[in-house]
């Protein structure tokens, strides 16, 4: 595994993030346990993508925790920072420990390998792809370079960013209509969920929003399932407002 196994880390996520979920609304031992163990394998899987989703996710559960007046919560969290503002080198120490161990086993180090030299947010890559887009797309910046063009001028290699991809295919004017009506819907139906107090549906559509965050920094929105299951579920909260009239 020392080159990462970004696709298992990918169908481990979801479920790392619903336990998470779960735990912050009704702790239980057994839920803690089962995010750990998911959160360890998805770490020392070596991809920077689901590690960088379930951060994300972890934060924002957290903070609407906090928000719904758990003092606990927001307790647990001062005092383990404290931990590490008291122990400086702690986080040190831990990469190091998670170095080891993953050498240990024979597990994926990549992720351990880049923070360790500070590379952990270097693609240079994924940069040179980009620059490239851009180059071309700048030449065209009103119709884009259709549908896949992304791929034609960079030799099969897509944008690895979800609105740099939608710009490329539909042009500045039509990609910045797309992908704000795609923002606003998304919002729309979370604010469903939320305002209909349905916690299992808040969960859900915080998992496969937080699920297409790596769109952001990898795959392609043509072919990425959390995306497509995300317009699904939001497109059924919403029809589920037409008959509850929730948000008017």
């Amino acid at each position: 595994l020392s080159g990462g196994d970004m696709a298992s880390a990918y169908n481990i996520l979801p479920h790392s993030c619903l336990t998470f979920y779960y735990v912050m609304k009704k702790f239980k031992w057994h839920r803690l346990i089962l995010f750990i163990v998911s959160a360890i394998a998805i770490l020392m899987m070596g991809s920077r993508g689901p590690v960088l989703c379930l951060g994300v996710f972890v934060i924002i559960v957290s903070i609407l925790t906090i928000r719904l007046n758990k003092p606990y919560v927001l307790l647990g969290i001062i005092m383990l920072s404290a931990v590490f503002v008291l122990i400086p080198d702690l986080l040190d120490r831990l990469m190091d420990s998670g170095y080891a161990l993953g050498e240990r086993y024979g597990l994926s180090t990549r992720i351990f390998d880049k923070i360790i030299s500070g590379n952990f947010t270097v693609s240079s890559g994924r940069n040179v792809i980009r620059q490239k887009i851009r180059y071309h797309l700048r030449q065209v910046p009103v119709v884009g370079l259709g549908l896949y063009g992304d791929r034609y001028v960079t030799e099969g290699y897509y944008a690895h960013n979800f609105f740099l991809e939608v710009y490329a295919h539909f042009g500045y004017l039509l990609g910045t209509i797309i992908c704000v009506s795609f923002t606003f819907f998304v919002m729309r139906g979370i604010a469903y969920a939320f305002k209909a107090k349905d916690e299992n549906a808040q969960g859900i559509a915080l998992v496969l929003l937080c699920c297409c965050i790596k769109l952001m920094v990898s795959s392609s929105y043509l072919r990425d399932l959390f995306l497509w299951l995300l317009i699904g579920y939001i497109a059924a909260l919403l029809r589920e407002n037409r008959t509850t009239h929730v948000l008017g």
